[in-house]
């Protein structure tokens, strides 16, 4: 099927006409025809997505116990590493470690 130079003619100056109305001033155009417009904007009926929830702050980090070098004591080829882990509370006693 063919189509004559006429008719591709007549779609060029269709085509033409249509692009030197931009599509912003044609959507301008129709948001101050229709008095409904506001509905949109004030979202009474809840038209548009609800935003997201915001986020839950950060977990604390754990409150880990102070450790402390003591020392260090080597016998022959087998060395031992001394650590005290200190309490926060005063009352409690303090705890010896050794790491071979």
């Amino acid at each position: 099927m063919r189509i004559s130079v006429r008719c591709k003619l007549a779609w060029a100056c269709a085509l033409a006409c249509a692009g030197t109305a931009s599509l912003g001033s044609v959507l301008d155009m129709a948001q101050e025809a229709n008095p409904y417009a506001v509905i949109w904007d004030r979202d009474i009926f809840r038209l548009q997505a609800e935003p997201p929830p915001p986020q839950p702050p950060p977990p604390k980090p754990p409150e880990l116990p102070k450790v402390m070098l003591t020392g260090f004591v080597g016998k022959g080829s087998c060395t031992k590493i001394l650590l005290a882990v200190v309490p926060k509370d005063n009352k409690e006693p303090t705890y010896y470690l050794c790491l071979t």
